[in-house]
């Protein structure tokens, strides 16, 4: 984007941001699973506070960057702006590994199953019974039907009043992160 405004490309910028607005809304969902399958579950709940929290910041930062008086009118170094941060952040997911969640239940390997679970609940965790609580819940799972989405389940979502208020406030939480992002 920060090229399209370099030339004054304004299609290049409209695709820019359309498909950074894509994948913007692809992460945050993303991101929140990889801290409810990687962090200890007692938690959880704080990470994703935080994390939430951090996010709302970056926004509120981006909002003020963005007046005329701080880079309203200067575009390039205000895209150029979030550069130095997204280039880290991408470096730091590289050095992360697969949650122990997938390494253990999808993927089927122990080994790194183990090496993710230390890396991410630290070297003094029960490894055999973290392990044991993982599978239990995965056995739950499939005993409840709740192995994945069915056609059944995404049916609630509308005919069910709870399911349905629940899922009108996530669906305008996510409207409101899109605001946050795209204008």
């Amino acid at each position: 984007m920060v090229g399209a405004t370099l030339i004054r490309a304004p299609v290049m910028f409209l695709i820019g941001r359309c498909c950074g607005y894509v994948f913007a809304m692809i992460c945050g969902p993303a991101a929140s699973m990889v801290v409810v399958e990687s962090i200890p579950p007692h938690l959880r709940g704080t990470s994703i506070f935080v994390s939430g929290l951090s996010y709302s910041l970056i926004g509120l930062v981006a909002s003020v960057c963005a007046t005329d008086l701080v880079l309203g009118h200067h575009l390039p170094m205000l895209f150029a702006l979030g550069m130095p941060f997204s280039g880290l952040a991408f470096l730091m997911a590289l050095w992360l590994k697969e949650t122990p969640t997938y390494a253990l239940l999808t993927a089927r390997d122990e080994r790194r199953a183990k090496k993710s679970l230390t890396f991410y609940h630290g070297r003094s965790v029960d490894i055999p019974k973290t392990f044991e609580e993982m599978r239990h819940e995965e056995e739950l799972n499939a005993k409840n039907g709740n192995n994945g989405a069915s056609l059944s389940q995404i049916k609630d979502l509308f005919v069910k009043r709870h399911l349905r208020r629940a899922l009108l406030v996530s669906i305008s939480i996510l409207q409101v992160g899109a605001a946050i992002i795209f204008y």
